[in-house]
């Protein structure tokens, strides 16, 4: 580990020391540190604190950290896994200040999901599994 990203783990792990279980589902176990913005997607946020979270690993169950980091958006089964999370809302609100375009872009997904509860038409590209 490269010291900056040690001291950026240290001081992530002080600020959210009353937080130190997976923020997706509660649990207290097989934690990881993760990026709420890929770092594929945002370099530049690769040692913001605020960019970080706990998600849970796949040891016992499909863990958070892959359903945050792994699941399509398009693909309705893995959408609503990624809904149901209980940081989704945070995480989206962070997304929302760090990258408006790739705000923009979920929000413009989430629609379109609404969009065919509400007429039962799948949106080009898209699939239900």
């Amino acid at each position: 580990m490269i010291p900056e990203e040690a001291k950026r783990n240290k001081l992530f792990d002080q600020a959210n020391e009353d937080r130190k279980w997976c923020w997706g589902c509660g649990q207290s176990k097989y934690l990881s540190r993760a990026h709420i913005i890929r770092i594929s997607a945002r370099e530049d946020l690769k040692y913001d604190i605020s960019n970080m979270s706990y998600l849970c690993l796949s040891i016992d169950k499909k863990g958070c950290h892959d359903i945050w980091d792994e699941n399509s958006w398009t693909i309705l089964e893995e959408f609503e896994e990624i809904w149901n999370l209980k940081c989704f809302t945070e995480f989206m609100n962070i997304i929302k200040v760090k990258d408006s375009k790739l705000y923009r872009e979920k929000i413009r997904i989430m629609h379109n999901w609404l969009d065919y509860y509400r007429t039962n038409e799948l949106p080009f590209g898209y699939k239900l599994k």
